[in-house]
């Protein structure tokens, strides 16, 4: 299915029913949408650059893709869909993994310990 802008309800929803994030943006530097899904508990299937090994842990959360090729990506989706038990593993795990790292309060911790660091006197 595609959509243009759906509201965040409906979003919610969509991505409560879904199984595989399938965005393989040629270029994105941070993975907003990514992290959304993981959120929301579904693995993600993105090529293997800018922020998506870090949001992904290496693929522990989903499946990277080294190139824009879609047979490439089309074997890295059913290789995601072959293991119905794996698939449902790694977006519970991409799902504790993103609320841990990059929650608000995650966030401000990390700040605060740069700032904390910056503040501390210099031998």
């Amino acid at each position: 299915e595609a959509h243009r802008y759906v509201p965040r309800a409906q979003l919610d929803r969509e991505l409560e029913r879904s199984s595989l994030f399938v965005q393989p943006a040629a270029y994105m530097v941070w993975g907003m949408a990514y992290l959304e899904a993981l959120g929301a508990s579904m693995p993600i299937l993105a090529l293997d650059r800018c922020a998506t090994p870090e949001i992904t842990e290496d693929g522990a959360f989903g499946f990277l893709v080294e190139e824009m090729d879609p047979d490439l990506i089309a074997v890295a989706m059913l290789d995601a869909f072959s293991d119905e038990r794996r698939l449902r593993k790694m977006g519970e795990k991409g799902r504790r993994s993103v609320r841990r790292r990059f929650s608000w309060e995650g966030v401000a911790a990390k700040m605060a310990a740069v700032i904390r660091e910056a503040g501390e006197p210099r031998p």
